[in-house]
């Protein structure tokens, strides 16, 4: 498991393993277990805000890229945000930022997720 959020007695994971990684619902007490998204690369950066959750799709080798993307917590409406070579997320007010590798720095740029 690589990060969690518990949003009305649900509890939000994403995975990291070579075979399943992806976005889960699971119940509170463990009996359901939902898959909401999957992806064969891998998902860092899980926040979860207003019924979205946010996540970074990508790695970051010497050609790597990552997207900043989004899904709905029921599953629904997933929308890329952008391409960045974002290492992690972090909302502040009504914006998200994220600090952004490239070339070495890692500078913390702004981006205004659509609602």
């Amino acid at each position: 498991m690589n990060s969690v959020a518990v949003v009305d007695g649900w509890v939000y994971y994403s995975t990291v393993s070579s075979a399943k990684k992806g976005i889960y619902k699971m119940s509170a007490d463990g009996t359901v277990n939902i898959p909401l998204y999957s992806s064969d690369q891998p998902l860092n950066g899980f926040q979860y805000r207003d019924g979205w959750i946010y996540f970074i799709r990508g790695s970051f080798g010497i050609m790597g890229s990552a997207l900043i993307e989004k899904i709905r917590i029921d599953g629904t409406g997933h929308t890329a945000l952008g391409n960045a070579r974002a290492t992690s997320l972090y909302f502040a007010g009504g914006d998200l930022y994220y600090p952004s590798a490239f070339d070495g720095d890692n500078e913390l740029r702004k981006l205004e997720p659509g609602k």
